[in-house]
This record gives structure tokens, C-alpha cells and sequence, in this order.
């Protein structure tokens, strides 16, 4: 993509929009996109569109009627001068060693990490790259796990990156939950990808798996979605099983651990203003009124 011809447009918007921005800029004809998170709570959605075809009025009008509590919500617009573009976003997307035992890497980055295992994501529209603390402290879990014929869930798996990760670390079976069809066919793509697709089943609802209990759930949404399938969660984890909710802000962990109620017992991560909080259900919660 070598071109004049391009826009560059930011979308500034709270953490709990940014799905959604990313889907409609998508939508609306988005050559291709990037996610940062620089500030508290909130994210920037880049993307590049061709000026020839991206109807970037309709944009603004679509994100100015899902504004809704965010008044702070900004769009950025300008004109790119000639580069290629694609080069250009594929050196921001670094090699990132997770431990010892995992690294994430694009397609085209060309490194040797054996023994540890090289999950391969391609950095899209969905969320999951392992540049956010959020995921990185999922990641760290994973790695840190013993995972050996184990099953996972990945509940908003976004690239399928933790999903992935997980079958590549060793688990049996892992189911992608995700209500964005877009991600779970990037999800099934990355798991072709890494050559552990019969492993991995993607989803667009946790009740498609009806009573099953598995033996780790990953949870990389926000507080209130999580506070809001905290009984969801722990329905679908096995007794002595585990629990890994991320994407919460540091002030927000002590509402969403109460949330689970008494059925786990837990420990916080934290990397800056995120947090992660990895709970582990006791053996007789199964058997609980807690969980009803």
C-alpha cells in the first residue's frame, strides 16, 4: 500500500467502546488497523483508509450517535503522505517474549525460539496481539500453569491469541467465545495458523456448551462484563479449576472479586493501572448454593 491517497484516522474512545469502534471502522472500509491504550480506562482506535472508497462522513455520524456516556470521545482525520504503510505497521508489531516457555510473533517476523513455543498472530481488527498488560498478565498465567491435556475456555477471545496459546502450551481442548463473528473467524485462522485448529472450536455463545465444566477459564474483558458473568464463569469451571478475569482497572478489582463470591480463592496481578485477578474455585463450590 504505497500511497498519497490515504487517511489516517484515531478514534479516541473509553476501553468499553473499543470493540465496537474497531468492528465499524472495519465496516466501513478500513485498509487496516492498530490498537494503543494510552491513557486510564481509555483506548485509540488507527486506522487507514483509500479516501477513494472509505466514506469517512458516515463514520463520524455512526460514532457520534455511539458516543454515549463518553463525552470525551475524539476523531482524528488527516491526509498520509507516500509510504508503504503496511511495512511501516508491521515494524511496530515486535517479537514479545512472554516467559521462557512462550513467545508471540507476526507472520513476518523470521526468529528461531526453540525450545519455547512461537504462537504466530496476525495483528488485526480483533483484540489480541500481547502488546496489553491485560493479555500479557493472561499469558504469564498460561505459561505459569501446567496445561498438559487440560481444557480451556477463552471468553472474548478476540485474535484467539490466550486460546491459542494455551493448546500450543499443551491443553487438549480450548473453545474461543466471542460475540464478534469477525473475531472468531480470525480466531479459527490464527489456530490454523500455530497447527492446533482440531483443538480449538470457536463460538459466539458460552451457553452453545451447555453444562460443561473445563479446567481453566480465561476472561480478558472489563469489570462490569465480568461482574455481569461472574455466575457464567464459574458455572463452566470444574471443581479445584481455575479462573484467570483481566481487563480491570486497579480500583475496580475488590467489586469484581465479590462478585464471585465465596466459591474461590484468588490472587491480584498488576501491571500499571491493570489488573488481573486469578481466582482458583474451591473443591466443595460445585456442590454450593453459591453458584446457583
Amino acid at each position: 500500500m504505497r500511497s498519497s491517497n490515504l487517511t489516517h484516522v484515531v478514534v479516541d474512545c473509553t476501553f468499553e467502546l473499543a470493540e465496537a469502534v474497531a468492528s465499524l471502522v472495519e465496516n466501513i472500509g478500513a485498509d487496516s488497523t492498530s490498537l494503543s491504550f494510552p491513557d486510564r480506562g481509555r483506548c485509540q482506535v488507527a486506522a487507514i483508509f483509500d479516501k477513494e472508497t472509505a466514506n469517512i462522513p458516515e463514520l463520524q455520524r455512526v460514532l457520534h450517535s455511539m458516543r454515549g456516556d463518553d463525552e470525551a470521545l475524539r476523531v482524528k482525520q488527516e491526509t498520509l503522505p507516500d509510504c508503504d504503510w503496511v511495512r511501516e505497521s508491521q515494524r511496530g508489531f515486535e517479537p514479545l517474549k512472554i516467559c521462557e516457555k512462550l513467545w508471540i510473533t507476526a507472520p513476518w517476523h523470521n526468529i528461531q525460539v526453540e525450545p519455547a513455543k512461537n504462537v504466530v498472530i496476525t495483528p488485526g481488527m480483533s483484540f489480541g496481539t500481547g502488546l496489553h498488560p491485560t493479555t500479557q498478565m493472561c499469558l504469564e498465567f498460561l505459561c505459569e500453569s501446567d496445561l498438559e491435556n487440560r481444557t480451556i475456555i477463552d471468553f472474548g477471545c478476540g485474535s484467539g491469541i490466550l486460546a491459542v496459546s494455551a493448546l500450543a502450551l499443551g491443553a487438549r481442548k480450548a473453545w474461543g467465545i466471542d460475540i464478534d463473528a469477525d473475531a472468531l473467524t480470525e480466531s479459527e485462522a490464527n489456530a490454523k495458523r500455530n497447527g492446533v485448529c482440531e483443538g480449538y472450536r470457536a463460538l459466539v455463545s458460552i451457553e452453545e456448551l451447555s453444562n460443561l465444566s473445563v479446567d481453566v477459564i480465561v476472561a480478558n474483558l472489563y469489570s462490569k462484563v465480568l461482574i455481569e458473568l461472574a455466575a457464567q464463569l464459574l458455572k463452566h469451571t470444574r471443581s479445584g479449576g481455575w479462573i484467570a478475569a483481566s481487563g480491570i482497572l486497579s480500583d475496580q478489582v475488590e467489586a469484581t472479586r465479590q462478585a464471585f463470591g465465596p466459591a474461590v480463592e484468588h490472587s491480584v496481578r498488576r501491571k500499571g493501572e491493570w489488573a488481573t485477578i486469578v481466582m482458583r474455585l474451591l473443591r466443595w463450590a460445585q456442590e454450593c448454593s453459591c453458584l446457583q
